[in-house]
């Protein structure tokens, strides 16, 4: 967590830290609005803002036409006339109006303290001891929490996975602590370190995942390497077990079972999503004596989110990162594929969700360039992974695909579990050449053999970056007997908006960052615009 400038100040106050499971306690003094003030964070909320009144209407009425206008310029009926080249009074009226638009959305603090009975997570220990000291009161600490004891004789039962070092010590670090997050590459095991985690401990264990591919993926492998039938909750199943697997979503709604059943251990697969209020809710209701993230992303760009993050699981524990898997010869090597596009239509003066309609989502030139490039590989008899973000734009490239007789498949979230499975095994048989997939498959999903991703939606969020290249990372071994030792990824960089060019950098950043080779002049380019500068021959370093 990173805290404002302290000033330490001179008390006499002493207090006792009763440290408990989840949740400890304060008893005597303690610096109330620091630990209120650091402990928090701003929880978006939708609010009626704007709404009412005669000056929201105006607001209101006055986007409408501008919006409207822009769209078209020489209808009179919009009631303003906009040209190509609006005058500064016009832009100005524009982006103020936008900004009040925006502020229909509000903050509210939320504090992780309870001022009222002196409580805060545990994982928020080391925060609280740190505000203690810099406030000056001194503090003893009383643990009052306990071990649960084994239930469960399990073994784990490597089968025909190997056995890699750094597993060993990943296992080992979460022994050693009852919290934390393992931030583990794509392809480095974090189910292999659950599993032997889970083994280990012999307790009553909660998995909680995001999707049903991730559900029966994880409740297979307990099968598999535990030799035990687990409980699942979600996708039309509802049974809990000492090891149960469930869909985060279904534990929120079911949450006071849970709760009664009595998990001493929660596992939280791609925990970086705990961030939300509906995990963090469901961990608070449970509270168990362990709790671990396994995630390949252990960040995210939102200070409030990593607020909410530490709060659920304290912290860091260890840490395996891509370009430790690809040096060592773990993961496939991705080499980069850069398609430059410049969509001339777009003005200056346009705001983001105009700019990524015309310029990505509708743009039909750029469409048929992602498709152009991506039959290239299909023709070569390799398979390309597309990933979009809405569905209607993923339904676009599928149909220029087939229009080029490329056999293509188009895959959502309004698609049947059967449909998804079926699309699954055919794609990694080779029945068909290129897979079109929303947010579906950016995460959790498994590809070993294949060769190509494609970034179809544009946007610069570092995490799903390292996420969508996670897809083609695995290794694995061709039908010729051949194995994978590296992937392509196809992206367009978009320079025809000042907005697009910036999320393109971003993503460009985001693959160097990782270890993806990218072509000369896009390293050029980024240490031109103060990204990454120069080191030596051949060497480049992020900027500070």
């Amino acid at each position: 967590m990173i805290f404002a400038e302290e000033k330490k100040t001179v008390s006499s106050g002493r207090a006792v830290i009763r440290v408990e499971n989840w949740e400890s306690t304060i008893i005597g003094d303690a610096p109330t609005d620091a630990l209120r003030d650091q402990l928090s964070y701003q929880d978006a909320i939708t609010a009626k803002f704007l709404r009412t009144g005669s000056w929201g209407e105006i607001v209101e009425k006055e986007l409408t036409k501008l919006e409207k206008a822009v769209e078209d310029p020489t209808a009179p009926e919009n009631g303003v006339r906009l040209r190509r080249g609006m005058d500064s009074g016009e832009i100005a009226l524009r982006r103020a109006i936008a900004r009040l638009s925006a502020a229909k959305r509000e903050a509210a603090t939320v504090s992780l303290y309870d001022p009222i009975k002196k409580t805060f997570p545990t994982t928020l220990l080391k925060s609280v001891c740190r505000i203690m000291r810099a406030a000056g009161i001194k503090y003893q600490m009383e643990k009052a929490c306990s071990a649960p004891e084994r239930q469960l004789e399990l073994e784990y039962d490597p089968g025909t996975q190997e056995t890699r070092d750094y597993q060993d010590r990943a296992v080992q670090v979460a022994l050693s602590c009852r919290k934390g997050t393992l931030a583990m590459a794509t392809n480095a095991g974090k189910t292999t370190v659950m599993m032997r985690t889970i083994a280990e401990k012999g307790i009553k264990t909660l998995i909680l995942v995001q999707k049903q591919e991730l559900l029966r993926q994880i409740a297979e492998n307990i099968r598999t390497h535990l030799n035990y039938e687990p409980g699942m909750a979600g996708g039309g199943y509802f049974q809990l077990k000492p090891i149960t697997v469930a869909i985060v979503n279904t534990a929120h709604v079911r949450v006071q079972e849970f709760v009664n059943f009595g998990f001493d251990q929660i596992f939280v697969d791609e925990g970086h999503h705990a961030a939300s209020r509906i995990h963090f809710t469901v961990l608070d209701r449970i509270r168990p004596y362990s709790i671990y993230s396994m995630t390949g992303t252990d960040f995210r760009t939102k200070r409030n989110e990593n607020v909410v993050l530490e709060a659920a699981f304290g912290g860091t524990i260890y840490r395996i990162d891509n370009q430790f898997m690809v040096e060592n010869g773990y993961s496939a090597k991705i080499e980069a594929e850069i398609v430059k596009f410049t969509q001339d239509e777009l003005h200056p003066s346009f705001m983001w969700n105009t700019v990524y309609e015309r310029g990505i989502l509708f743009s039909l030139r750029r469409n048929e360039l992602i498709a152009k490039a991506v039959k290239v590989h299909a023709d070569r008899g390799e398979t390309v992974l597309v990933l979009t973000d809405q569905t209607g734009h993923g339904q676009t490239i599928c149909n220029l695909l087939l229009a080029r007789g490329v056999s293509a498949r188009f895959m959502h979230g309004q698609c049947s579990r059967e449909e998804r499975v079926t699309a699954m095994t055919d794609f990694r048989e080779r029945r068909f050449s290129v897979l079109v997939g929303t947010t579906i498959y950016d995460e959790g999903v498994d590809f070993p053999t294949l060769d190509v991703v494609a970034f179809a939606a544009g946007k610069k969020a570092k995490g799903k970056v390292f996420q969508r290249l996670g897809r083609g990372q695995r290794k694995g071994f061709h039908e010729d007997g051949t194995r994978k030792d590296k992937a392509i990824v196809i992206d367009i960089f978009d320079d025809g908006h000042r907005l697009l060019k910036r999320h393109s950098m971003r993503r460009l950043l985001a693959m160097h960052e990782v270890g993806v080779v990218l072509p000369g002049k896009y390293v050029d380019m980024l240490i031109k615009e103060g990204f990454i500068h120069a080191v030596g021959q051949g060497e480049v370093a992020l900027v500070p």
